[in-house]
């Protein structure tokens, strides 16, 4: 097709653009995006239920989640319905779609909902009070306070999901572009980076650090866990030397350090205690309870090992930072090696950050976690023939009925582009299933008059 060409990977990428018929789309181009929606599908729904309702299961780590337009518009407050519940009790409402997110219980039919009791779980409680909601429950995403796709947005950019707060960002409002020499990971927004700054100190490891050391053709620093820093390869990890931090940049690792302190000390003098006792008293020392098991030999070994390594964060501080107004881009072993000892464990749970170190909490591994629970070779196609001979005959018959309308109104469309000899854009294909849309609830409207009395 005129406008396109192979590249030099083999890929099929759009070359060319039409001034007046905008940007062209070819059957492969349409047939490549849909296997893509289709792994994505699986990603994301794979790891959730959407045969049973949540919410006897209590906060998960992480789950699909959806929020309900129509159940819940402004002025009401927010509310998390989970993957089954978006499809049993709120099938065709306006439902937005929050991708995953942490810590949350379904809320479908609780008393956010003024009229509607789940069909699924109804004896919920009457709140769910560890729930957080962000902006995004009402359809509104990143600083600008957008809807997303936006209607009145012109400029072409992704949204990326920053993994502390869990709200969407447009790359362009970031303080900061994207990586382009490296892929990443996870992303923590500018807000998030200013309100736990101890994070900056790990930024030795991230994507911006990663990229200025191979501009500078510098051997790049690594940050095994539970190891000592070596300063003299990190002088010039934030490219030029900066001063020290001022101290309100440090001040929740303060509070934690200062409120820890003699509690550290004496639990160092203790370690060394026991570290200088002889086999023969410590055997004498037990003779009540009878020898120490395995497991009690291996905490003490712990957290011995611990104390004697140190807290890695406490020796990052140590170096001249340069936080700076702009997120930051992380590689997917960052988590792995932030520091765990007591004093960070308490500042994690000082900042409401418990989660942080915890690997299965990224969606890498939820996506992993989904994609192991797919059965190999069976496509979205072949999951809704095998739904469909679970239905009853005539539900058989409407679905089949409504899969018909839809393929003689998308041929009676696509035709008036073929006998004007006009090209099928992007925009052509949205502006159908919006229409579709609209007319679907119309109809639902008059069905529901139809049957009141």
């Amino acid at each position: 097709m005129a406008g396109c060409s192979t590249s030099e990977g083999g890929g099929h990428n759009i070359t060319d653009k039409n001034e007046s018929d905008g940007e062209i789309v070819s059957m492969i181009d349409v047939l490549n995006a849909d296997n893509d929606l289709e792994e994505e599908a699986n990603a994301v729904l794979g790891d959730s239920d959407d045969k049973c309702c949540t919410f006897p299961q209590g906060y998960l780590g992480r789950q699909a989640l959806y929020a309900c337009e129509t159940c819940c518009p402004d002025g009401l407050s927010e509310a998390a319905i989970c993957l089954a519940c978006s499809y049993e009790c709120h099938e065709g409402h306006d439902l937005y779609e929050l991708y995953t997110k942490r810590h949350i219980r379904c809320d479908c039919g609780n008393t956010k909902f003024q009229n509607l009791t789940c069909k699924i779980f109804p004896n919920k409680t009457e709140i769910n009070d560890e729930n957080k909601y962000n902006q995004n429950y009402k359809g509104l995403y990143c600083t600008c306070k957008r809807p997303y796709p936006d209607p009145d947005d012109e400029v072409a950019d992704e949204m990326i999901q920053c993994v502390v707060c869990e709200d969407w960002y447009h790359g362009r409002h970031l303080g900061i572009g994207p990586p382009e020499y490296m892929d990443y990971q996870e992303m923590v927004c500018t807000t998030c980076m200013d309100k736990h700054s101890f994070l900056w100190a790990y930024t030795v490891d991230s994507i911006e650090t990663k990229c200025i050391e191979n501009q500078e053709d510098t051997k790049p620093v690594e940050i095994e866990n539970k190891s000592t820093v070596d300063e003299e390869k990190t002088d010039n990890v934030q490219g030029d030397e900066a001063p020290p931090p001022k101290r309100s940049r440090q001040t929740d690792y303060d509070t934690v350090s200062s409120a820890q302190e003699e509690k550290t000390e004496n639990t160092s003098s203790a370690a060394n205690e026991a570290t200088n006792k002889t086999t023969d008293e410590a055997t004498q020392e037990d003779t009540k309870d009878g020898l120490k098991t395995v497991n009690e030999n291996k905490l003490e070994h712990s957290n011995q090992k611990e104390s004697e390594i140190g807290c890695i964060l406490e020796e990052l501080m140590k170096r001249s930072l340069k936080p700076a107004q702009h997120a930051t881009f992380w590689p997917s072993n960052w988590r792995a090696k932030l520091c765990t000892c007591l004093k960070c464990k308490e500042l994690y749970k000082l900042n409401h950050l418990e989660f942080l170190p915890n690997l299965s909490d990224t969606v890498l591994a939820y996506e992993e976690r989904g994609k192991a629970k797919q059965t190999p070779g069976v496509t979205q196609y072949d999951r809704g023939i095998q739904a469909l001979s679970h239905m009853h005959r005539t539900q058989q018959i409407e679905v089949i009925s409504e899969y018909n309308d839809l393929q003689s109104e998308l041929k009676d469309y696509l035709r008036k582009f073929s006998d004007e000899g006009k090209v099928v854009q992007e925009e052509d294909i949205k502006i159908f299933f919006e229409g579709l849309k609209t007319r679907k609830r119309q109809r639902s409207d008059v069905a529901v008059q139809n049957f009141c009395r």
